[in-house]
C-alpha cells in the first residue's frame, strides 16, 4: 500500500520539478558561489524546469481544471518575461542614446586637456583668498619661485611616477642653492616650504572641479596645510606641469 505522501510526489512530481528548475533560475548562487555557481546553477535549473514543463503537459489531463488555469496563468507570465527581457534592452539602449544626445562624455575635461596657466592662477587665486580670510595676508608671485617650482615640477613630470616620489622628497632649498634659485629677502636667503601634488589623470566636469580637488588635498593634509597658511610666508612661485600619466602640482612659499 502507497504512502500518501508517495503518492503526492508521483501525482505532482513534474510541478515539484518546475518548482525546483525555478528556484535555481531565480536564486542568486552567482552572488554566493561565484560565476561558476552562476551558469551550473542556470544549466541545472533550465533543464530541470524543461523537463517539468515537458512531463506536466504530457500529464495535464489527470490534473482538475482548476490547477490547468493556474499553470496557464503562469505559464503565460513566464513567457512573457521572457519577451520582455529584449524589449527592456531595447528600452535602455534608446535611454542610452538619449542620454548621450544630450550629454556627451566626451565633452568632459580630462586633466592631461587642462591648461597649466589657468590651473595655476586659479589655485594662487584660492591660496590667496582663504589666506586672508584667516588673517595671514596674501602672497605675491615671485619669478624666482616661479622658475624654482617650474624646475621641481618639470624634472618629475618627466619620470615615472615611482621615480617622481622620489625626486619629491628631495630638499627644495639644496636644489635652489644649486640653481641659484634661492628665495632672498632683503640681505637675507630665506627658506623655502613647498607642496606636491601628483593627480592621475581622469576626468572632470569644469576646471573648478580639478581646483576644488587640489584645495581638498591641501585642507585635509595638516603639513601641507600649514605650509599654504604659514603667516610667515610672503612670497610664492607656482608651476604645474604633466606627462602621459599624471599632473603635477608644485607650489612653494617664503
Amino acid at each position: 500500500m502507497q504512502s500518501s505522501d508517495s503518492t503526492f510526489v508521483q501525482k505532482y512530481y513534474p510541478l515539484i520539478l518546475i518548482a525546483i528548475g525555478g528556484f535555481f533560475l531565480l536564486f542568486p548562487f552567482g552572488d554566493i558561489g561565484g560565476e561558476y555557481a552562476f551558469y551550473l546553477a542556470g544549466v541545472i535549473g533550465f533543464a530541470t524546469l524543461i523537463i517539468g514543463v515537458f512531463v506536466y503537459y504530457q500529464k495535464r489531463t489527470t490534473y482538475s481544471s482548476s490547477l490547468r488555469k493556474k499553470m496557464k496563468i503562469l505559464g503565460i507570465l513566464f513567457l512573457a518575461s521572457l519577451a520582455a527581457i529584449p524589449l527592456i534592452g531595447v528600452g535602455m539602449g534608446v535611454a542610452v542614446g538619449l542620454g548621450h544626445a544630450f550629454y556627451d562624455p566626451s565633452s568632459l575635461n580630462d586633466t592631461q586637456d587642462i591648461d597649466p596657466v589657468v590651473l595655476q592662477t586659479r589655485v594662487l587665486d584660492w591660496v590667496n583668498t582663504n589666506r586672508v580670510k584667516n588673517d595671514v595676508g596674501g602672497l605675491n608671485l615671485d619669478d624666482t619661485l616661479n622658475s624654482l617650482a617650474k624646475l621641481r615640477s618639470t624634472s618629475m613630470a618627466n619620470e615615472s611616477p615611482e621615480q617622481a616620489e622620489v625626486i619629491s622628497d628631495l630638499d627644495v632649498n639644496l636644489i635652489a642653492k644649486n640653481n641659484d634659485l634661492e628665495c632672498v629677502i632683503g640681505d637675507n636667503i630665506m627658506p623655502v616650504q613647498e607642496y606636491v601634488l601628483f593627480i592621475p589623470h581622469s576626468k572632470f566636469v569644469t576646471i573648478e572641479k580639478m581646483v576644488d580637488f587640489v584645495m581638498d588635498f591641501l585642507i585635509e593634509h595638516e603639513t601641507e596645510k600649514n605650509t599654504v597658511f604659514d603667516s610667515d610666508s610672503i612670497l610664492t612661485g607656482i608651476s604645474v606641469s604633466k606627462n602621459d600619466e599624471f599632473l603635477v602640482v608644485v607650489q612653494n612659499f617664503c
